[in-house]
């Protein structure tokens, strides 16, 4: 039994707590760690996703928007009228090319 002179003082109760808190403490360190062995490991799975295709998606997408606003200034960036080859005119291609890749990557 608690000490009469701890009663008076109420320090009994206080103790009290403290082994109640105690033991609390160590059932929910018993439950967390039950828990953990429970639990499944979780095994992160690789993305389907190519990263050079992603950075020549990128690089495709800053050539458009350059032949786009720039093209009109410099003739070798903007569309060729029927007689040659100018850098816009390698945009569509690349894009194709890039929504090939990615349909058979995706199939």
């Amino acid at each position: 039994m608690a000490d009469p002179e701890k009663i008076e003082e109420g320090l009994a109760h206080e103790e009290n707590m403290e082994k109640k808190g105690d033991k609390l403490v160590e059932q929910q360190q018993q439950q967390q760690q039950l828990q953990e062995q429970q639990q499944p490991i979780l095994v992160k799975q690789k993305t389907k996703r190519v990263a050079t295709l992603d950075a020549f998606r990128g690089l495709t997408i800053v050539l458009m928007i350059l032949v786009d606003d720039v093209g009109g200034s410099y003739a070798r960036i903007d569309h060729s009228p029927w007689n040659g080859c100018t850098l816009a005119d390698f945009v569509m291609p690349f894009f194709l090319f890039i929504v090939g890749v990615a349909i058979a990557l995706a199939l």
